[in-house]
């Protein structure tokens, strides 16, 4: 038979359900949003750490042809001069010019990579946050789900002890 007392509990039992799935719900969203972010993010410092990476590339590259371009415009102001151009002391002049343009694209093309490496650190600890995330979201469903195990069990043993103590009880 149905009593006012079993309906009473048996909608408060529902609605808790809703409710409890309703916030599971919630959580998994907020979730699934948090990790595509840091995703998102990740992408984006990986983009900036390629483009970086190119950028330094190419000011090595034009910090290099300059270089050149002055020794052949020294070389050349030295040849209108009337200077012997391929003397050993303009040779050492030229290649000063030049190592000197050398070392200074590579100096360019570290501090390049270092901005790269430094947004393969930040895309890293993107995708660390997103890992973490899941990691965190998938235990707290797990205790939910073993919480509300738990609940139904007790609620269970009660109306079995309930039953058992000659009390009719019944569910609807």
């Amino acid at each position: 038979m149905c009593t006012p007392s079993a309906i009473s509990n048996s909608i408060n039992v529902a609605a808790n359900i809703f409710g409890q799935v309703n916030t599971i719900s919630n959580v998994v969203n907020e979730s699934n949003y948090r990790t595509q972010l840091a995703i998102n993010n990740a992408e984006s410092a990986k983009n900036e750490a390629l483009r970086q990476r190119q950028l330094g590339i190419n000011e090595a590259r034009r910090e290099k042809l300059l270089g050149i371009r002055q020794a052949s415009t020294l070389a050349a102001k030295n040849a209108a001069s009337g200077l012997d151009i391929s003397s050993e002391t303009n040779y050492y002049g030229y290649e000063d010019i030049i190592d000197t343009a050398y070392s200074n694209a590579q100096t360019i093309q570290d501090n390049y990579d270092l901005k790269a490496d430094s947004y393969m650190e930040k895309a890293n600890s993107y995708l660390d946050s997103a890992r973490m995330n899941n990691k965190s979201t998938k235990n707290y469903l797990l205790n939910y789900a073993l919480t509300g195990l738990g609940d139904a069990a007790a609620a269970a043993s009660n109306w079995y002890k309930k039953r058992e103590g000659g009390d009719v009880f019944d569910l609807f």
